[in-house]
């Protein structure tokens, strides 16, 4: 249960890294477009704001993952700051 709470974390965390990266793209479209005189510049403070937001999720969601593999290695009897291959087995 734990790994699938992983594995549903780092699913919607490569979710936000992509939503991030279109909406930047998306920015530096619509800044093009205010340079050149077809948009107000309020389109590219709007979009700003949205890189903003989704950016603020993205850490969220990557706290979110944290969280969730502390809980499995404790699950697994591993201390947090250790993995799997190099802990110690009696």
């Amino acid at each position: 249960m734990k790994y699938g709470e992983v594995a549903g974390a780092l699913r919607e965390l490569a979710v936000s890294d992509d939503l991030v990266a279109a909406t930047v793209r998306q920015r530096t479209l619509v800044g093009a477009r205010v340079d050149q005189g077809s948009t107000p510049p309020l389109e590219r403070n709007m979009v700003d704001v949205e890189v903003r937001r989704l950016e603020a999720e993205r850490l969220l969601q990557a706290g979110k993952v944290e969280v969730a593999l502390v809980a499995l290695k404790r699950a697994l009897g591993l201390r947090a700051d250790e993995t799997a291959s190099n802990s110690r087995r009696p």
